[in-house]
């Protein structure tokens, strides 16, 4: 059940606890509740209004020059350890729009526990100063560069489609261009993963084909209300919002049940080889059907998560599989099939899928030749990176340095009754430990991160399967709103700046005791401009120098609790 909300005002970032900051809002909020209202009930202004608002207002400060502008969050509080920010049809954040930036000058954007998000502040670089003890120093060097960038973005589960479509078509609106529009008020989302059929989180488990009898010619195979209602029309929407193609994924859960070694889609269970010529052409099938109706998918991954087919009593759709089985599926049967057909020959494929506990089953299907010709890239699933170190990307990166990295599922939840609250509306801990994990396989030479569901309901679904999730999208049909959670702002931090094509380029710290407190990742875009993320999961400040070789040092006080993106031209360059 939804918790009772506490409706305060945002204030500015200080040391003091949370605790506070709460009793101070409340003080705020005879004199500020109004104005917040007031915001949520106007009509949309005017594109002319909009641009007067956004020609900012300029206020001096010691720690720069905050740019006024945009529209502000819209604040709630659920009693977790920070607020979500509230859309509905008429009202939706946006933070001010990026200035020009001459050499010299910097966008720093930041969100904080308590209480900014995406807040903009101008910034210069100065003269080399001498450092100070204790201050973390970060020396960017573009003439370092390292893996090339596919974006960032999450999934279009049927959850994700169902929540979106029980909207009213001006909130959905917001919410889509909250993730796919062109505007600075966007994550500006460029991947998207789509499941081949149902998965937990759908209402019901189904595949394309679920004859009564098996079917090897799939003369059955159709597409299921759940495709053709809810989610083709959002990704031609999410498309058409874009500036960007949208690089759409594939992967499938289970085969029909036909077609398997067992009865059902869940529990252990395997593919028949008999059957493996009929499982490449369902692939191919689907991406035509798909393609029929003016959806291109990029890249098709082998199987979801093919460990959990092993787990007896497993309650999500999932289908079993070997090393040596993949390797021979995909070198006899799906990458032949594919390139036999010219209208999918194009077709990446990705292989992978699970946790990187799991990446020597990557190393022994690419020990085939025809197999490691046919891959494109390995996919990941976040679950578990606090027990696998992530020495074990940059080993994948050194063995097949061709292939691309990419992160394509995470998310919190109970996960079987694991005691875990399912959703947490405004819980900064998540969002800081999505942050840390970005950053983290980012400088291991991951070329991309996919949150799981874009959006689920306040029960954390709906999921067929009791598997309900958190998400940093939630939607209250009801209410006719939906929630940003501080993990929505995490993945903007990187999503906004950091656009498909962008290198991660060399980013090095100097040694110090506080110097691991501040986590960092540094990309040169296509358009030429330097990005550098941070963040500070710090109970205190932390002081913070960034120095580029061209242009100087620029001196930073982090805030407790805090993540930050600074966006700059480098010497010779404007906007």
């Amino acid at each position: 059940m939804l918790q009772k909300p506490v409706l305060v005002i945002s204030c500015d970032v200080t040391s003091r606890s949370v605790t506070k900051c709460v009793a101070d809002q409340r003080v705020r909020r005879a004199t500020q509740g109004q104005r917040q209202r007031d915001a949520m009930q106007a009509a949309p202004p005017t594109a002319a209004a909009l641009l007067a608002a956004l020609n900012v207002v300029w206020l001096a400060s010691g720690a720069g020059i905050r740019l006024e502008g945009g529209q502000p969050c819209a604040v709630r509080w659920y009693n977790y350890s920070s607020f979500v920010c509230v859309c509905n049809a008429t009202y939706c954040d946006a933070p001010p729009p990026r200035p020009a930036l001459p050499a010299g000058r910097i966008a720093h954007y930041t969100s904080s526990r308590c209480g900014q998000r995406l807040a903009l502040r101008l910034r210069s670089f100065t003269d080399p100063t001498e450092l100070q003890s204790g201050v973390v120093h970060l020396r960017v060097d573009t003439s370092h560069q390292f893996q090339q960038m596919l974006g960032f973005g999450g999934a279009m589960t049927d959850s994700t489609a169902i929540n979106i479509r029980e909207l009213s078509s001006a909130t959905q609106q917001h919410l889509l261009r909250s993730y796919f529009g062109s505007s600075d008020g966007s994550s500006q989302y460029s991947l998207v993963r789509l499941p081949m059929g149902a998965t937990d989180f759908s209402t019901r488990g189904y595949t394309y084909d679920d004859s009564e009898e098996p079917d090897p010619s799939l003369k059955n195979f159709t597409l299921q209300p759940e495709d053709i209602e809810y989610k083709i029309p959002l990704l031609l929407w999410a498309q058409s919002l874009s500036d960007e193609r949208l690089k759409i994924h594939a992967a499938p859960w289970t085969a029909p049940y036909w077609m398997k070694a067992s009865n059902g889609t869940t529990g252990i269970s395997w593919l028949q080889p008999r059957y493996y010529q009929a499982w490449a052409n369902y692939f191919v099938k689907f991406l035509k059907e798909y393609r029929r109706r003016g959806v291109d998918v990029w890249a098709v991954s082998l199987q979801n998560e093919p460990t959990s087919g092993a787990v007896v009593n497993y309650g999500v759709n999932s289908m079993g599989w070997s090393a040596q089985g993949l390797r021979r599926f995909l070198e006899g049967f799906l990458g032949p099939t594919l390139r036999r057909d010219a209208s999918v020959a194009s077709t990446d494929i990705i292989i992978g899928e699970d946790t990187r506990a799991y990446l020597d089953w990557t190393r022994q299907i690419l020990n085939g030749a025809p197999a490691r010709r046919l891959t494109s890239g390995v996919a990941v699933h976040w679950y578990q990176d606090s027990t696998t170190g992530p020495a074990v990307l940059d080993d994948l990166h050194r063995s097949h340095s061709d292939l691309f990295i990419l992160y394509t599922e995470a998310c919190y939840g109970p996960f079987f009754g694991s005691g875990y609250p399912t959703v947490r509306l405004g819980s900064w801990e998540r969002a800081e430990n999505y942050t840390s994990d970005i950053i983290q396989v980012t400088n291991h030479w991951t070329s991309g991160w996919e949150d799981w569901n874009m959006v689920v309901n306040t029960e954390g679904g709906p999921n067929w399967s009791s598997n309900p999730a958190d998400a940093s999208i939630v939607a209250n049909a009801t209410a006719d709103e939906f929630y940003k959670q501080p993990m929505y702002y995490a993945i903007a931090h990187f999503s906004r700046f950091v656009p498909r094509g962008s290198r991660r380029v060399k980013l090095q710290m100097d040694a110090d005791a506080n110097s691991t407190d501040v986590e960092s990742v540094a990309f040169l875009t296509p358009q030429d401009d330097v990005v550098v993320v941070l963040q500070n999961k710090q109970g205190t400040r932390r002081s913070v120098v960034v120095s580029d070789p061209q242009l100087g040092e620029a001196s930073l006080s982090l805030p407790a609790h805090s993540m930050h993106t600074l966006v700059y031209r480098p010497a010779g360059n404007t906007v």
